[in-house]
């Protein structure tokens, strides 16, 4: 996917080998960030945030690799690029129809996608509880030519 070659230039995000460069680590917003790809997801003064828009960065595609990278509070992170491209490609494929489209012949999704928040009358958020941890979500994906929907959640945190 070409979505993701820009991830992959050497000298960036990843060496020339594609592992990821690290850095010396800090907290940002909540996670402990100890190379550049977290870094660049998460802190907007990271010399590679434009490396996407914020249109791409609204995009499925880029939010299932945001939610693999910072994983869950017990998670062993990757030293290298690929495993999380390759589970972000995978999870995808299996969850987002396409077609071809008869005018253009490309291939377009067909499934549509909405992030699912429960409130109170009050505006408190009671599903995914803490809406504004970016790993509590709840996707709604929708085949409308299958007539099926495909539901991924996460709640951040133990349960130990």
């Amino acid at each position: 996917m070409d979505f993701f070659d820009r991830l992959k230039e050497p000298g960036k995000l990843v060496t020339g080998k594609g592992r990821l460069k690290k850095n010396l680590g800090e907290q940002i917003n909540g996670f402990e960030v100890w190379d550049e790809l977290r870094r660049m997801l998460l802190d907007e003064e990271s010399e590679y945030w434009d490396l996407y828009s914020p249109v791409e960065r609204d995009e499925f595609i880029f939010q299932i690799l945001f939610h693999l990278c910072l994983g869950g509070e017990l998670c062993q992170y990757e030293d290298d690029l690929e495993p999380y491209l390759k589970a972000t490609k995978l999870l995808y494929k299996d969850v987002i129809s396409v077609s071809k489209d008869p005018e253009t012949q490309h291939i377009v999704p067909t499934s549509l996608v909405f992030k699912a928040v429960a409130k109170t009358k009050n505006g408190q958020s009671y599903f995914p509880f803490d809406e504004d941890n970016p790993q509590n979500f709840c996707y709604l994906i929708i085949d409308p030519v299958k007539r099926v929907v495909t539901v991924i959640i996460h709640q951040f945190g133990s349960s130990f």
